[in-house]
Parts: C-alpha cells; sequence; structure tokens
C-alpha cells in the first residue's frame, strides 16, 4: 500500500482518474491494460493534506475578518504585503499578523474575565478546586460570548475560535499528534459546508471515507498514523507529507554550483546542500529594517479592544467602523517598537503576561474584605505582593487616537500607504459561527453523500454490466462463428 499526500486539485484530479480509467474498458483492445492500471489504482491511498487544509483555513479566516477588522489593525501596526487573499501573497506575514491579533483578543479577554469575576466564590474552595472552579467559570465565560448580544464582542469571540483552531493544528504537526489533525478535520467540515465550499468539503469527506471506511484495515490504519508526519532530523519538528515535497522542489530547482560532475552527483543525495546553493542562485535576501517586537503590536491592539468596548455583555448591534474608529496612522510607531524607545514604560521593568495574571488573581483574593490574611514575620515578603498599576481593565478610554479614522477617505488615505491596499468593508456574516451553520443540514449530510456515491455506483454497475454484455455477445458471436467454419470444412472434406 502506498500512501500520498497532495492539494485539493490533486485529489480531485485523482478522484476523477478512477472513472476516467474505467471508461476506457468499453474501448475493444484495452481491457487488459484497464484491469493493471485499476489494480494499481487500489493499491495507492491519496488525500488532502494538512498543510494545504491550514493554508485554506486561513484563507477563509480572512474572507471573513480582513474587511474592518484586520484591515484597521494593518493600518494601525503599517504592516504591508498583507491583503484579502493570503494563497495570492507573502502567507507567513498574513499569518503573523492574524496571530498577533488573535494574542491581543485572548489578553483582552483574559483582563475582561478578572474584572468581572467574582473572587468571592473562591473563598469556600481549597486546593485544585481553586483552579477547576476558574477554568470552569472562564470556559463558560467564552461561551457567552460566542453568543453575546453584544454584537461586538461576538463578533472577536467567533474570530478567536476560527483562529484557536486553526493554531490547534499548526501546533499538531509540530507535535505529531495525529489524533487532533483528525478531529479539526472533521469539526472544520460544517464550516466548509456553510461557506459553500463544496471543493474542500468533497475532499475532506473522501478523507473520512478513505480512513474509516469499511475497506480501510486496522493495520493500515495505524501504519498510516504512525508514518503520518515525518521528521527531517532528530532535532526538528514534524512536518506534513507536502510540506515535505514542497521543501523538496524548492530544493530540487536550485542548482549546484560546483563544477566537477562527480561532486554534484555526490552532493545530489543530501537534499539540505540546495540550501546553499540558494544564496549563490538568487542571491542573498534583501535586508530589511527590524521589525517591531510583537508584544508591542500585541499591547497596541489590546489597546484599541478596549477602547472599542469589546467583551462587554452590554447589548449592541455591530458598527462597521467599530475598529477604524480607535485606529489612528501615528498612535503606533514602528521604529519606536523595534528600538525599545517607549518613552512610557522607560525605567520600568515590565511583568510577563503570566505574572500579571496571577499576580491579578492573588491581588483580588488577598484584598477581599471577607479573607484573613496568614500574618507573616516579614510583609515584604509576600509572594504575591505586586504592583498592578500599569495594568488598567477597567474600560476607560486609553490613549484615544488625536486622528480617528471613521470617514472611508481617511481609510483609504491609510491604506494606500501601505503599498495601495484596497478598501474593503466589513462583512457582516462573519457574526455567524459557521460551525454552528453548517450543523443545521446535519442529517442530510449522510444522506446526501449515499446518494452521491450510489449515483457514481450506479454509473460504475453500468459501464461494468456493459462490458460484460459486450464480452458475453463477442463469446457467443464467436461460438457462432466458429460452428459455421466447423460446418464449411466439414462441407469441404465432403
Amino acid at each position: 500500500m502506498i500512501f500520498q499526500y497532495g492539494d485539493v486539485l490533486t485529489d480531485i484530479n485523482w478522484d476523477r482518474l478512477y472513472m476516467t480509467i474505467l471508461k476506457r474498458l468499453t474501448s475493444i483492445g484495452t481491457q487488459r491494460e484497464v484491469g493493471v492500471l485499476l489494480e494499481a489504482y487500489k493499491c495507492y491511498i491519496r488525500q488532502f493534506d494538512y498543510l494545504h487544509e491550514n493554508f485554506h483555513r486561513v484563507d477563509q479566516i480572512y474572507w471573513l475578518f480582513y474587511p474592518g477588522f484586520i484591515q484597521g489593525f494593518q493600518a494601525g501596526l503599517q504592516v504591508k504585503r498583507v491583503t484579502l487573499y493570503p494563497m495570492k501573497g507573502r502567507f507567513v506575514d498574513h499569518e503573523k499578523l492574524a496571530v498577533i491579533i488573535l494574542r491581543a483578543c485572548q489578553r483582552h479577554r483574559v483582563q475582561c474575565f478578572i474584572r468581572d469575576f467574582n473572587f468571592e466564590d473562591l473563598l469556600n474552595l481549597s486546593g485544585p478546586k481553586v483552579l477547576q472552579h476558574l477554568n470552569h467559570c472562564y470556559g463558560n465565560y467564552c461561551v457567552n460570548l460566542e453568543t453575546s448580544s453584544n454584537e461586538k464582542s461576538k463578533f472577536v469571540a467567533i474570530f478567536v475560535k476560527y483562529m484557536e483552531s486553526y493554531l490547534r493544528c499548526k501546533n499538531a504537526i509540530r507535535d505529531g499528534d495525529f489524533a487532533i489533525l483528525e478531529v479539526e478535520s472533521v469539526r472544520w467540515l460544517p464550516f466548509w459546508r456553510a461557506r459553500k465550499r463544496s471543493k474542500y468539503y468533497d475532499a475532506c469527506m473522501r478523507k473520512i471515507e478513505t480512513l474509516y471506511g469499511k475497506d480501510m484495515e486496522s493495520s493500515v490504519l495505524e501504519s498510516m498514523r504512525i508514518n503520518r508526519l515525518p521528521k527531517l532530523n532528530a532535532d526538528r519538528s514534524h512536518v506534513t507529507h507536502d510540506e515535505l515535497n514542497e521543501l523538496q522542489n524548492l530544493w530540487l530547482k536550485m542548482l549546484n554550483p560546483n563544477s566537477n560532475f562527480d561532486t554534484v552527483v555526490s552532493q545530489s543525495t543530501h537534499l539540505s546542500i540546495y540550501r546553499r546553493c540558494g544564496i549563490d542562485v538568487y542571491g542573498p535576501s534583501a535586508k530589511r529594517g527590524t521589525p517591531p517586537s510583537e508584544e508591542s503590536m500585541i499591547d497596541y491592539c489590546v489597546s484599541v479592544l478596549k477602547n472599542a468596548g469589546v467583551n462587554d455583555f452590554k447589548p449592541c448591534k455591530l458598527d462597521k467602523n467599530f475598529i477604524w474608529r480607535h485606529v489612528a496612522i501615528d498612535k503606533f510607531s514602528p521604529k519606536a517598537a523595534a528600538k525599545g524607545k517607549n518613552k512610557k514604560n522607560k525605567g520600568q521593568v515590565k511583568m510577563s503576561e503570566t505574572e500579571t495574571l496571577y499576580g491579578e488573581l492573588f491581588a483580588n483574593l488577598i484584598t477581599a474584605p471577607e479573607v484573613d490574611a496568614p500574618e507573616d514575620e516579614d510583609e515584604s515578603d509576600n509572594e504575591y505582593e505586586v504592583d498592578l498599576q500599569g495594568m488598567e481593565i477597567d474600560g476607560e478610554e486609553d490613549g484615544l487616537p488625536t486622528t480617528p479614522l471613521e470617514t472611508e477617505a481617511d481609510q483609504k488615505t491609510a491604506l494606500q500607504k501601505l503599498s495601495n491596499v484596497k478598501h474593503y468593508k466589513l462583512r457582516s456574516e462573519a457574526l455567524v459561527d459557521m460551525f454552528l451553520k453548517g450543523l443545521e443540514g446535519e442529517k442530510d449530510v449522510v444522506r446526501e453523500r449515499k446518494e452521491l456515491l450510489g449515483k457514481r455506483k450506479r454509473e460504475e454497475d453500468k459501464i461494468r454490466k456493459a462490458v460484460a454484455y459486450f464480452n458475453e455477445r463477442r463469446r457467443a458471436e464467436g461460438e457462432k462463428m466458429d460452428a459455421r467454419i466447423a460446418e464449411d470444412n466439414s462441407f469441404v472434406e465432403s
């Protein structure tokens, strides 16, 4: 058994190849060759691989959330080479910007949860039950945001839900966890169905039928899972097969600079040598300015979300400028952020996100009036005594931009400075949770798929019956012809 992986187009063509080969049975004199091809076809298991599946996930996230949301942060952070179509540009830049916005949304969500949480509920709990209760409450808090009547909060919560699912798949590839990848692949089926992306939907359905169908043996499935995600070397994380193929194609396109043919042949067995050839063929990579730190970019996005009133449960309609209204191109300076010349934090030691979170939690517990804190011999040894003045989570306006980009003309002007990026209006359909919308027709999924497979099976049976009927007619006509020849021979002999 041979396992192959590729993109959607290759998977579609491979699926169509079976019927193309089968139809050749109707041509005279091709049955033996077609039979060999069909037997060889059954020895291959072709699937839509996870690298391209992740590409399409980010592509759909950008299609829904780039207009009016990601684009607003892009203008504020002054990020170039990012458009509505990640697959047509530099994918890494699109992914990085989306992840930065995700981290900002997650940080702001945690801060709002701490602000609204009633810490008195923890007074009667002890040990692991405290963390279990916090985890349960935080999970409910996140779910409630996804169904909130505040459409701004719901909009951001759905974006976080999609991006977290994407990152789970990406991290599962690095860790070699095939189980998460299989689960998330099935979980995105309603999304493709709701977005009417039939190619991705059909590719995932074929993957499910291949992995869990009646023709798949348990030993073959286990062997495929063990070898599902290769490693380039022992010290590196896992990669997908389609990513490995992309790297190999890239390496093989780089010419070996050595003039000795024997040396070229010996070095061609080592793919890593082609990375060095890239410098000689394409030249050194262009030197760009030092990019701003992700921490400063996340802080800026958090301030925009806070000023926009996100993660508030007060009923509110979605405003197309709810992000643009709090974005100004002079608010964030990439050069100052890259060089660390932010005067606001000058002379201060900034706490990490984890230290700030734990400090806020324990500060609320200790300062509660109902708690009798244990007496310490030295008050200065209190390990939970943290200065939280720098953490503003009260929802107040924090550094409103002096020139908000509310009008469409101002927004287009700001985007023109980023390599003339096209302006898009906010999409209201992003408020719909595609995971849930796609489940509305869940009962019809199995029926529709069975009808499609049944139609294909009937077409296949029709071809095979036609070929069998032709063979039978040919055999009968051959017997009649042999009888006539024998009769004619006997007449001539007589």
